[in-house]
């Protein structure tokens, strides 16, 4: 009888369909180490309280469509909520909610609901937190000092309301409780097997691209665009040299520590490393082909699909400079721009399935400009 494991496949006689099965789960099992041994995920949570209760009871009238005023009844009527302070005693609360996202933004990636964050860049992160987390508890510690100072305050200043402000108020000891914000222990990732490891590889670096992008906005938004007056939201035509090299260093470092996901990844801090060093003045200020061949670079990096074709050698900085973006360069600024060279292509098969981790998943606190919303009481 023949063994089967000497069986030549005609399909494959060579063995390299097979073969290759295993260089690629070499190549993510290595990419997994990298990631496992070089990051960390951590999360926090933030709770806040929004300075307004539930009317106990409350009638509400409209126009019905006879045009006759009517009362709901409470099957359609859902009741309304009164505010018992000034709101702008709680602004501190969307302010710190805003700080601690764009915080660990600035150290690190969206992923798996929580953040993930280079070993490098962790004791920055957690050392800038315990700051974040000081000063709002002072804030909070403020606020319900004079807790019920602000509850008369606003019965003054809505005279005749003083009992249904005061209906269901809750004592300044409850209202202390409805505020929180931790910073949780960060933890290495835990993958169930070879197919949880790929969709985590996946994810995190869909969440590098994506970091990049949102980065690259922020620097368009804050120093290659007019904030106001009458150009608001007009391309500026220089910037400050100081300024946006802090931004564009905080951004390559970060890619630094987060190249270990991919391969790909250096090719992009080497593409920031060109802009820098070769296509910038060292000083002063960016103006003429300098800011636009700036422009060029951050409108690149600020969209994530044209940074994943630029990374595997598809439209390359070089060649969107004369052709690509109509920016009235000469050819003499063009040749001065520096070729990046690509890393090479590393194709991996995109998950769609959300990756399931050992770990236990924090919920973090959506970064929003608008008001947090109340924590039932």
């Amino acid at each position: 009888m023949t063994n089967a494991t000497n069986t030549v496949n005609p399909l494959d006689p060579n063995g390299s369909i097979v073969a290759s099965a295993d260089t690629n789960t070499k190549s993510i099992i290595d990419r997994y180490e990298r990631l496992r041994n070089g990051c960390v995920q951590v999360g926090y949570e933030i709770n806040n309280w929004s300075g307004t209760k539930t009317l106990a009871k409350a009638n509400v009238r409209v126009m019905d469509d006879s045009g006759q005023l009517v009362e709901l009844d409470s099957d359609i009527a859902i009741p309304g909520r009164k505010a018992l302070l000034s709101k702008d005693s709680l602004s501190f609360t969307n302010k710190y909610t805003v700080r601690m996202g764009r915080l660990f933004a600035k150290y690190g990636i969206k992923f798996c609901g929580n953040w993930l964050v280079p070993d490098d860049l962790l004791p920055a992160l957690m050392l800038e937190a315990d700051v974040q987390i000081n000063e709002y508890y002072a804030c909070v510690n403020h606020f319900v000092g004079n807790y019920e100072h602000l509850i008369q305050d606003w019965i003054a200043k809505h005279p005749g309301l003083a009992d249904v402000i005061q209906d269901g108020m809750l004592t300044a000891q409850e209202v202390e409780k409805k505020f929180k914000l931790k910073v949780y222990p960060p933890i290495r990732i835990s993958p169930k097997d070879e197919a949880d490891m790929e969709e985590l590889l996946e994810e995190a670096t869909d969440g590098v691209f994506a970091g990049i992008s949102k980065d690259a906005k922020e620097i368009l938004d804050t120093s290659l665009t007019v904030r106001d007056g009458k150009l608001k939201g007009s391309l500026k035509t220089e910037c400050n040299h100081s300024v946006v090299s802090k931004q564009l260093q905080r951004l390559r470092d970060k890619l630094s520590s987060l190249s270990l996901i991919h391969e790909d990844f250096d090719g992009l801090v080497d593409t920031l490393d060109d802009l820098m060093t070769n296509a910038l003045p060292s000083s002063g200020r960016i103006v003429g082909n300098h800011f636009k061949t700036l422009l060029v670079y951050i409108e690149m990096l600020s969209d994530a699909e044209r940074t994943q074709k630029h990374v595997k050698g598809i439209n390359q900085i070089s060649s969107l400079l004369p052709k690509d973006l109509d920016l009235g360069l000469d050819d003499e600024t063009v040749t001065e721009v520096p070729i990046v060279k690509a890393s090479p292509l590393v194709e991996a098969p995109v998950a769609e399935t959300t990756p399931v981790v050992e770990a236990p998943v924090v919920e973090t606190a959506p970064v929003v400009e608008a008001p947090v919303a109340e924590t039932a009481p």
